[in-house]
C-alpha cells in the first residue's frame, strides 16, 4: 500500500544529534587503540613471536605478524626511535649511530624486525601529514648516522643468524627499502655539491673524476621507475639530498 506524503515525512529518519559524531572515549576502547598504547601488550606479542621462531611454528608466528600488521605502532617504541634519532638532542656518552644501533643488536629477532619496520615507517609515512615533522626525522636519520647503521646491518656476517628464513627475508626485505631511500639520499646530495662547485660564481674546485662520477651518479638517479611509491622516494631524497649537502 503506497504511503501518503504526511506518513513518509513521519517515517523519515531523526535529525541528527550530537552523539553522531566521532566518540573519542568509544574509540579508545577499541582493540587497536588499547593495544598500541599499551606497551606491554605488543611487547608480549612480540614475545610470543620469537616463541615460535624458537620453536619453529611457523602458522603461530604468521598469525602474530598478521595481527601486529592490523594493529597502530606501538607509540612508545616509535618515541624511542625518534629520540635515537634526534640530532639536535643532547648526546653525552653515546653517540646517535651507536643509539640507532641499538635497535637492532635485540636478542630477539621478531623485535629487531619490528624495529626494522618502525623505522621505516617513520622514513617514508603512507600519509603525508605533520609533513614537517616527517622531514625533522628524516634530517635526525641522517646527521645521526644512519646510513653507516644501515650499511652495517647489511654487511653484518652475523645479522639474526638465530631466526628462521621467513623472519629474515622479512628483515632484509625491510633493510634494503631502507637502504634504498638513504643511498638515492646520499646520491641526489653528491651530484648536488658538484653541481654547485661548477656553477660559475663559485669558489670550489672539484676533479674531473669527482664531475665523471656525479655524471654518472646523475644517470644512474634518473633510472629509478615513477612509480607511486618510487615517485614519493625520490621526491623525499631530493629534497633530503640538496638540505644534507646545504649543511
Amino acid at each position: 500500500m503506497p504511503s501518503s506524503p504526511d506518513s513518509s515525512s513521519d517515517s523519515s529518519g531523526s535529525p541528527p544529534t550530537a552523539s553522531d559524531g566521532p566518540n573519542i572515549e568509544a574509540e579508545r576502547c577499541l582493540p587497536g587503540v588499547i593495544i598500541a598504547t599499551r606497551t606491554k601488550f605488543v611487547a608480549s606479542f612480540l614475545q610470543i613471536a620469537e616463541f615460535s621462531i624458537q620453536f619453529n611454528i611457523p602458522e603461530l608466528r604468521e598469525e602474530v605478524w598478521c595481527l601486529l600488521g592490523i594493529v597502530p605502532t606501538d607509540g612508545s617504541m616509535a618515541d624511542n626511535m625518534r629520540k635515537a634519532c634526534s640530532y639536535k638532542a643532547e648526546k653525552e656518552v653515546t653517540s646517535g649511530s651507536q643509539l640507532l644501533q641499538a635497535f637492532f643488536n635485540s636478542a630477539s629477532s621478531a623485535q629487531t624486525v619490528y624495529n626494522l619496520e618502525i623505522l621505516y615507517s617513520l622514513l617514508m609515512p603512507a600519509g603525508q601529514l605533520f609533513r614537517e615533522r616527517v622531514s625533522d626525522f628524516q634530517m635526525g636519520f641522517f646527521k645521526s648516522g644512519g646510513v653507516q647503521c644501515v650499511l652495517n646491518l647489511i654487511t653484518k656476517t652475523n645479522f639474526l643468524e638465530l631466526a628462521d628464513t621467513w623472519t629474515k627475508r622479512s628483515a632484509y626485505l625491510t633493510l634494503m627499502k631502507i637502504a634504498k631511500f638513504a643511498l638515492t639520499t646520499v646520491a641526489y646530495a653528491k651530484v648536488y655539491l658538484v653541481a654547485e662547485a661548477m656553477r660559475p660564481e663559485s669558489r670550489s674546485q672539484i676533479s674531473s673524476e669527482t664531475q665523471e662520477a656525479a655524471v654518472i651518479l646523475q644517470q644512474a638517479l634518473q633510472c629509478i621507475p615513477d612509480f607511486i611509491l618510487e615517485y614519493v622516494l625520490k621526491n623525499y631524497a631530493l629534497s633530503l639530498g640538496h638540505h644534507n649537502a646545504e649543511e
